[in-house]
């Protein structure tokens, strides 16, 4: 019974903690877009609303580091512009917070590129979750800068010099191609249905039949074979039904003759819904080849790389 009672609990309680998490999400979201914008004193008030909510420790940890670059940014003056400057990396596995705190100081001079860099690689030797989100925080906040104010393009400089080499076989990209694209399936299943409606409702059936499959081609914006189909449906069974008829002429009777014009209507109707499905249900299409990857090794006194285009 007490076992039943906790687990009535825990399922009340779960959506809670859910949308407790999804209101500290949309706080800090709405905090980063706040300072990034130059609304410091909005974006730390919003920040500072996360500690008064059922919040963890991690977020909370994530809103304090919000409100800390917002009262920096507010008592310098505003939010710097962008700047390509890049210092050399540390390794975060020996010292992660001083790292971070490196980090957050390339982060409050402008340099949100090499801070963005620098937190991602730290959230991923994070000593616990609460660093984690930190750093994950702060990444987020130079991300949405960068998208803000992109930096200019960094100029090489006698202290240190990049030499790109391009690699071999570089290409321009490749513009779209058209290839032909069969859609007779689909006129295949109307076909199929209108059919199956001649003997229960023979109106239907044969208005299905003659208009279905033409349809098909008017919304594939093909008006030319749509005309071309409905002429073939309208012409090809009559036709084979007078060589049937006339094929069965001198036969016992009447009615054998009549059998002979069902028998070509019906193989005419079969190689008109062939030719619609065979040679008309045919489209061309464009189709955007993917680009070609190029990668482009960097290199530098105090570091070495790559970089490409996908």
């Amino acid at each position: 019974m007490h076992r039943r009672l906790a687990l009535a609990a825990m399922v009340v309680a779960l959506p809670a903690v859910a949308r407790a998490d999804e209101t500290a999400s949309a706080s800090l979201a709405a905090a980063r877009k706040a300072i990034v914008a130059g609304d410091f004193a909005g974006g730390r008030s919003t920040a500072q609303k996360i500690f008064g909510g059922e919040s963890s420790s991690a977020e909370r940890a994530a809103a304090a580091e919000l409100m800390f670059v917002a009262d920096t940014w507010a008592s310098s003056g505003g939010r710097p512009p962008a700047t390509p400057a890049r210092l050399p990396a540390m390794d975060p596995a020996q010292d992660w917070h001083a790292a971070f705190a490196a980090a957050r100081d390339r982060l409050f001079v402008g340099a949100y590129d090499d801070a963005a860099a620098r937190f991602d690689q730290l959230v991923g030797v994070a000593p616990d979750l609460v660093a984690a989100a930190r750093a994950a925080e702060l990444r987020s906040l130079a991300r949405e800068a960068i998208s803000v104010n992109p930096a200019p393009a960094p100029v090489p400089t006698p202290t240190e010099p990049v030499v790109e080499t391009p690699a071999k076989g570089k290409e321009e990209p490749v513009p779209a191609t058209k290839e032909t694209r069969w859609y007779g399936w689909q006129t295949l299943i109307v076909d199929a249905g209108s059919i199956a409606l001649m003997p229960l409702v023979p109106p239907l059936g044969i208005g299905g039949y003659l208009l279905g499959p033409p349809l098909v081609h008017v919304f594939h914006g093909r008006p030319l074979p749509a005309l071309g189909d409905f002429g073939l449906r309208l012409t090809i069974p009559p036709t084979c039904g007078v060589i049937g008829f006339a094929a069965a002429h001198g036969c016992t009777g009447f009615l054998c003759e009549l059998e002979g014009a069902a028998v070509g209507l019906i193989i005419g109707a079969g190689i008109a819904i062939g030719i619609d499905a065979i040679f008309l249900a045919r489209e061309q299409v464009e189709v955007e080849k993917p680009k070609q990857v190029t990668i482009v090794p960097l290199v530098s006194p105090t570091r070495a790389g790559v970089g490409g285009t996908f």
